[in-house]
């Protein structure tokens, strides 16, 4: 069963040492009992919630908690803004996945990682430091980067025409309100992480709080038993087939296709 807001209640208030009421086996916490004035289910609830962002924020390579959103071009313009209104927050302008649709196509194309979906800094230079982006036009753009300011897509040349789509995946922040990667507010949410993220979430509240009491020594160990936390779920997900860690040599034995994508 997968790890509830409830359930991360129940590790951080076992490890501050409240009553034993509070908490059991099966159960979530019964709040109403809690008589220390110092904590209380909103606080705890907003450093889980702040821990749960720390997490997925730390191993968004991992691709465990990803989001996708759909542009829609309008011609002449090439510069969109991102993540659009209602979707998660985007961890630090990082993309996953830039696939471009032309209108009325049935295949689509895929900006291949360092080719065609490229740093800001080979955007400029493949588009003359910007010049020649102003009266450019074509069929579908060559090229796309994510803007200096991390909150746009930038593609070249401009689009010839509106209505193609453009389908962003990318590594997403826990976000209030959102439908994809939303935070935790009732005690049956759960974590779109793998149980173990469970840990690392807890330790990170427990450290805040104790910040909050000035337990400093307690406020260290946390966040040193965070670190430890993170350190073992980035090596137990980071392989994600056996394809990764075999070593292969000489040329593929199978066609192997970049950037169009059929059947779309």
């Amino acid at each position: 069963m997968a790890i509830a807001l409830g359930d991360i209640e129940n590790i951080v208030l076992s490890a501050l040492q409240q009553p034993g009421i509070n908490f059991g086996v099966g159960a979530y916490p019964q709040w109403g009992g809690v008589t220390n004035p110092n904590i209380s289910q909103g606080e705890i609830d907003f450093f889980i919630n702040e821990g749960y962002k720390r997490v997925c924020t730390a191993l968004w390579p991992l691709r465990l908690t990803t989001a996708t959103f759909v542009l829609t071009t309008t011609t002449g313009i090439a510069s969109y803004a991102i993540p659009p209104a209602g979707n998660p927050m985007m961890m630090a302008g990082r993309v996953f996945d830039v696939v471009y649709l032309p209108l009325g196509a049935t295949s689509a194309i895929r900006f291949e990682p360092g080719e065609s979906l490229v740093s800001w800094e080979a955007f400029m230079r493949l588009t003359g430091q910007g010049y020649l982006r102003a009266n450019s036009s074509g069929l579908y753009p060559r090229c796309a980067a994510i803007g200096p300011s991390r909150t746009t897509l930038e593609i070249y040349p401009n689009p010839l025409e509106s209505g193609d789509t453009i389908t962003i995946t990318y590594p997403a922040v826990p976000t209030p309100g959102t439908s994809q990667v939303p935070t935790l507010v009732n005690q049956s949410d759960t974590i779109l992480l793998p149980d173990e993220a469970s840990d690392a979430i807890g330790h990170w509240a427990c450290y805040r709080l104790n910040w909050k009491n000035n337990a400093t020594d307690d406020m260290k160990l946390n966040r040193a038993l965070y670190k430890e936390e993170i350190l073992e779920l980035q090596e137990t997900y980071r392989v994600t087939s056996m394809g990764d860690v075999q070593q292969f040599t000489g040329d593929p034995t199978f066609p192997v296709f970049g950037g169009l994508l059929g059947g779309v």
